[in-house]
């Protein structure tokens, strides 16, 4: 249990940003996974039926991005406090706590996010407990301190747990073909897609969707001057939160949706007696969506061999190579045009 003894009157506990005399108790985690269970919940024993100007809360969530669950204290003996996840803006993901506990105990959740920020309830990373003064948020986001305090209290907050298990369904979808024609060549192409709820061990971060796909040609019709063209395209979605120590493995331009294209077309002249030419032309192209940039790399490369006659030295073949090889790499960063309406 985590006892909290409080004196909300005076200025024995810290103030809030909005100016509140607050004691807390807080928790930090790397990352905690809320989102296989359907509710929150906790056992919290009130200060006596005498207190009538303190509350309790509980934040869930990260330091920018969180809900505060308030709850009076003014009663005697313990009471459970239920907290189901909710998805309040319609996308299939929970992303709010709403109140399903006993109505008379008169629980309500407070709200706290980022500009376009998200409470991702798999990435928890902070619980914080404590007690102030009874409070009220406007629609406007200003608070008003509406309680005095009181003094020589206590609260005890036990046997915090999530309940109602769910069981989350990824997917994952996979084709693959290749043709050959005899004295033609070859063609290919491959996909793979895999959902946000699909894991494994391997994944870098959660509700991470990805797709890639990847296609070829080779023509052999011509003998002396083979050819061939790739081309590969990965697109990686991952949420994007607004607190920077949500992700260990993942930078900043990961975050978001990022789009690489890779397109290379490769030939090589070679006969007989004479030397072998390679020609070969690379682009590759990022995308972050996030991060409104892109950046493009061009790559051209030319490859001379020259054969001479064979040297036999005491029953050992080597053949004489001379190479000469030209590489010209232009990358370019580019931001992306916001257009605003």
């Amino acid at each position: 249990s985590l006892r909290i003894k409080f004196d909300t009157t005076g200025s024995n506990c810290d103030l809030d940003t909005s100016g509140n005399e607050t004691c807390y108790a807080n928790r930090n985690f790397p990352t905690m996974d809320f989102s296989q269970h359907k509710e929150f919940r906790f056992l919290l024993h009130g200060a006596g039926s005498g207190t009538a100007g303190t509350q309790f809360y509980l934040k869930v969530g990260t330091q920018q991005n969180y809900d505060k669950i308030i709850v009076p204290v003014d009663y005697d003996g313990w009471r459970l406090i239920s907290a189901k996840m909710v998805d309040k803006n319609g996308d299939g993901i929970a992303d709010t706590f709403q109140n399903v506990s006993d109505s008379s105990y008169g629980v309500r959740v407070e709200s706290t996010r980022l500009a376009k920020g998200v409470l991702n309830f798999r990435e928890v990373s902070l619980i914080l407990a404590g007690v102030e003064k009874i409070t009220y948020k406007h629609a406007d986001g200003t608070v008003e301190v509406t309680g005095a305090g009181d003094s020589g209290k206590e609260v005890w907050l036990n046997v915090l747990h999530l309940a109602e298990a769910i069981t989350l369904t990824g997917d994952a979808y996979k084709g693959d073909v290749v043709v050959r024609l005899d004295e033609w060549g070859s063609a290919g192409a491959k996909y793979v897609h895999k959902d946000a709820n699909f894991e494994t061990p391997l994944a870098v971060s959660k509700e991470q969707e990805t797709t890639q796909e990847e296609y070829f040609v080779k023509i052999d019709r011509i003998k002396e001057f083979p050819m061939e063209a790739n081309f590969t395209r990965s697109t990686v979605t991952t949420p994007v939160i607004g607190d920077s120590t949500n992700y260990n493995t993942v930078s900043l331009l990961d975050k978001g949706r990022v789009q690489r294209e890779t397109a290379l077309v490769r030939g090589e002249f070679k006969k007989e007696k004479f030397p072998t030419i390679g020609l070969e032309y690379t682009q590759d192209s990022t995308t972050y969506d996030a991060m409104k940039r892109k950046d493009d790399s061009q790559t051209y490369a030319a490859r001379l061999r020259i054969f001479k006659r064979d040297i036999i030295i005491q029953r050992l073949r080597w053949i004489m190579t001379a190479s000469a090889i030209l590489n010209r790499t232009v990358r370019t960063t580019i931001p992306m045009k916001i257009h605003k309406k």
